[in-house]
């Protein structure tokens, strides 16, 4: 019964540490997503990724020649080849982090989503999906990693 525990207490530490580590990487991976953008078009500026009260942004001095439709899909740039890496892994629970990654671009992109299409109820779409796909992910992931303990231990 102790190593029951024991194996359960280490899945909860597991996905506590997973989870920050990958809202923090897709996070700072969208923040950079829209600095890179950016940078292809000649802006300068930075990429702040806490600043209290105000949270992440990237902050950019751009020519009246670049769009923000542009720099708004730097979101995505890097967060989903991020997820297509961990959804082609095959045989380990951690692919469905990229539900969760997914999930995180779409719901930090709702703000930015409204540079490019102006209907404001898409941004509670955009959301919405985002969490839904962060769900989704958690749950897949704690099945199989519980499934997983529960065959180490068992056996």
């Amino acid at each position: 019964m102790k190593q029951f525990f024991l194996a359960y207490y280490s899945a909860i530490s597991y996905f506590l540490i997973l989870n920050a580590a990958i809202a923090s990487l897709t996070i700072a991976l969208h923040e950079f997503g829209h600095y890179y953008i950016g940078l292809l078009f000649d802006c300068e500026g930075k990429v702040v990724l806490f600043e209290p009260g105000r949270g992440t942004y990237t902050a950019l001095n751009c020519g009246k020649n670049v769009k923000e439709e542009i720099l708004a899909l730097g979101a995505f740039v890097f967060t989903f080849p991020l997820a297509l890496i961990l959804a082609s892994a095959k045989d380990v629970p951690e692919k469905y982090f990229s539900y969760v990654i997914v999930g995180l671009t779409l719901s930090t992109a709702s703000l930015d989503i409204l540079k490019i299409i102006k209907i404001s109820w898409f941004q509670i779409l955009f959301h919405l999906v985002g969490m839904l796909l962060i769900v989704r992910g958690e749950i897949k992931l704690v099945e199989e990693k519980i499934l997983e303990i529960e065959r180490s231990v068992v056996y």
